[in-house]
């Protein structure tokens, strides 16, 4: 069994909103070999990179609203387990293997509230425009509702689901989850509205180990198991989280 620690950050776009630094208690969750740890923030991935320096590891990941460090060039290969293989692969393989030649450099991305990205390396100018032409018109169907978003003068496309902050895309998200035998736990602070789907399809699957952070919480409190409501008690929590079995 794998433990997915999943953590949404705040407002600040970092944990424990930057007062208490919690480097150390996620190094030794990292001790755990079954346990990786995925950080969403919408916000730059710097902040979290800036407040963690110190952790190395292939199963700590963190992505931001502008990219963040989740991205690789390589020669057409699909994302890998230290990337995106835990998140809606299927999807995004199709995505691959339908919209990207086979000789062309690519980087893969994340913004932030789970949206993929990937920049094409490669190309030249008229390349670029076949390319992105055929992109956009790509059957987005069979992707469970994806659209395509063209940003920095088409320089990078965004692949994202129409349905985000409906529940529908988290819903989908979970079951794949579960389907890879993972044991999720997730820990979020603030973004109420964003972030609520999310919480709410957790609850309706039955994975009760949802926690909360932070004094501006607006949902109803019976989807969290926990509610955390200062940095010290997120730093608690992190220490309970190293007991996992």
């Amino acid at each position: 069994m794998t433990n997915l620690l999943l953590f949404f950050c705040g407002k600040k776009g970092t944990l424990t909103d930057g007062k208490i630094n919690p480097e150390d208690k996620l190094q030794k969750l990292l001790e755990d070999p079954k346990n990786h740890i995925y950080i969403v923030t919408a916000r730059t991935a710097e902040n979290i990179q800036k407040q963690m320096p110190r952790i190395k590891s292939e199963r700590f990941f963190f992505v931001g609203e502008h990219g963040g460090v989740l991205k690789r060039s390589t020669a057409y290969t699909s994302a890998g387990p230290t990337e995106f293989g835990l998140y809606c692969k299927n999807a995004l393989q199709k995505f691959i293997d339908r919209s990207i030649p086979k000789d062309v450099d690519f980087e893969t991305g994340a913004t932030g509230h789970l949206t993929f990205g990937f920049r094409l390396k490669n190309l030249d100018d008229k390349s670029w425009c076949l390319n992105l032409g055929d992109l956009q018109n790509a059957e987005l169907n069979e992707l469970n509702g994806y659209k395509v978003e063209f940003l920095k003068k088409i320089d990078y496309v965004s692949l994202q689901p129409k349905n985000l902050h409906k529940g529908t895309f988290v819903q989908q998200l979970l079951e794949e989850l579960k389907e890879e035998g993972l044991k999720l736990y997730v820990l979020g602070m603030g973004n109420d509205l964003p972030d609520e789907p999310f919480y709410r399809a957790m609850h309706n699957n039955g994975f009760s180990n949802t926690v909360r952070v932070g004094n501006d919480i607006k949902l109803d409190e019976s989807v969290a198991k926990h509610h955390l409501k200062s940095p010290q008690k997120v730093m608690e929590f992190l220490e309970e989280l190293t007991s996992i079995q």
